[in-house]
């Protein structure tokens, strides 16, 4: 079981990366169950419905820090978003609405997009 659930996760993950550049992905789990595989497709706006208010609540913490500090979306230079994550388009949407529509610069470490498993 622990097998089949870290399968899904690495899917969901290859999903998401697709999702990004992409308007549609595949899901496939080969074998869930009991030999038979799982297939189906996602477009980005059903898996951005699925997501919830994530996007909005993960800019939040921009909102504040921003808030908190006095600081104007005019008075921050730099925004480097890191990570796996940097690559969807509705984070960078939703981050750089709270900064009055900048675009944010990315930067993907490679080692982001595999997870770490310790067994």
């Amino acid at each position: 079981m622990i097998l089949v659930s870290f399968v899904i996760v690495l899917q969901a993950r290859r999903t998401k990366e697709i999702l990004s550049a992409n308007t549609e992905a595949p899901f496939i789990v080969e074998e869930l169950l009991d030999g038979k595989d799982f297939r189906s497709n996602i477009k980005r706006p059903d898996f951005e419905d699925l997501a919830g208010n994530f996007f909005e609540r993960a800019a939040k913490p921009l909102q504040h820090l921003l808030q908190r500090n006095g600081l104007s979306a005019g008075d921050v230079h730099a925004v480097e978003l890191l990570g796996g994550g940097s690559r969807i388009p509705k984070l960078q949407a939703e981050l750089g609405h709270v900064l009055n529509g900048r675009v944010l610069d990315k930067y993907v470490f490679r080692l982001d997009f595999f997870p770490i498993c310790v067994l």
